[in-house]
């Protein structure tokens, strides 16, 4: 059993892959880029950053921290998440599955701004209200009042809530991780 005290809402679009990277990569692969040659191109299946990816896992690494997707990228399930991102050709999904503990709620009708799905979360978490078998995985437990940090390219978020946004030209950087560091705390 994962015992959780510290949570990322991770947004994955203009964190892990960013126009700086898609761009370098698509002109690279066409044999455009003075800065990648095709080869460092070969065997990618995914436009996610190396360098965000890495930053991304040391965050993790020193915080202690879990994942749970708050992104477009996740699937109306937990489980349908998990096995999506464990079959998947992107490589970095497949290393995210260990960490991944939650997904957000998808929502009909009309989009709510994503700050609000995270705080449906968290209050449905904290007052034991969640559907556990839809939205946190099986082998999972949250202590009350866990720490948590969101991770968007996105502002819609709620007053008060503990948020790095990131630029979605350059995705997640040092700075950023940094900043979600000094919210979350290390191991």
């Amino acid at each position: 059993m994962k015992i959780v005290d510290k949570v990322i809402f991770l947004d994955i679009d203009g964190v892990l892959n960013n126009c700086k990277w898609a761009d370098k990569y698509w002109h690279a692969i066409r044999g455009l880029s003075p800065d990648m040659s095709k080869e460092d191109c070969e065997g990618l299946t995914d436009l996610t950053d190396p360098v965000a990816t890495n930053i991304l896992f040391d965050i993790l690494e020193k915080t202690g921290a879990y994942i749970v997707l708050s992104s477009s990228w996740r699937r109306w399930s937990i489980q349908e998440t998990l096995q999506e991102f464990a079959t998947t050709r992107h490589i970095l999904f497949r290393k995210l599955v260990p960490y991944i503990v939650g997904v957000t709620a998808r929502y009909q009708g009309p989009r709510k701004p994503r700050g609000e799905e995270i705080q449906d979360f968290i209050d449905s978490v904290n007052n034991n209200t969640i559907d556990r078998d839809k939205y946190i995985d099986k082998d999972v437990s949250f202590v009350e009042n866990f720490k948590y940090v969101i991770i968007d390219d996105d502002s819609d978020m709620l007053k008060g809530q503990s948020f790095v946004q990131t630029n979605y030209f350059e995705g997640l950087t040092t700075e950023d991780a940094n900043k979600v560091i000094e919210i979350l705390g290390t191991k």
